[in-house]
């Protein structure tokens, strides 16, 4: 069921999986607006209290910084653990670049949340629908950025298990 919708954001919310799933419409194209949609999805989270969320990021395209994954972690992370977050799951977007600063605000932040990160929708559902705690899931997928080599192009290395 929609629950909300914005120029970028749609939130559902299923209920049978006691899951929310956000998916952009397109990236917003500030911080600020970035953060009124977080404002939106927090609020939402508060009274819906799902266990889940799942974060379709196939067209987002706002590459973070050390100060909104300040933000996001104060004022969305933890109140989302605090409402009753338990698993959070994401499909990388195109702009694989964009991705990995997704994920070192996880690292860099020391976040309360330990998200896993997807090539597909698929992938991540299923491993949602796991019983198992996050953690604990031994197939766990690894991008790191090494850099940028002497020909200019981005060194990127996937880690996954054989």
């Amino acid at each position: 069921m929609k629950i909300y919708e914005s120029d970028y954001l749609i939130i559902r919310f299923e209920k049978e999986n006691d899951r929310f799933v956000q998916f952009w419409k397109t990236s917003p194209c500030s911080f600020e607006a970035l953060k009124e949609e977080f404002i939106h999805y927090t609020e939402l989270y508060r009274k819906h209290q799902p266990s889940q969320t799942l974060w379709l990021q196939q067209n987002f395209s706002l590459p973070l910084d050390k100060e909104i994954d300040r933000w996001i972690e104060n004022n969305v992370n933890i109140p989302c653990v605090e409402y009753g977050n338990e698993k959070v799951a994401f499909v990388v977007g195109k702009d694989v670049l964009v991705h990995l600063s997704v994920m070192n605000s996880f690292e860099e932040t020391d976040s309360v949340i330990s998200p896993n990160h997807f090539a597909s929708e698929k992938e991540a559902r299923n491993w949602l629908d796991e019983s198992r705690t996050p953690g604990e899931n031994s197939s766990e997928i690894k991008i790191l950025f090494e850099g940028i080599d002497a020909e200019g192009n981005s060194i990127i290395k996937i880690k996954r298990p054989s």
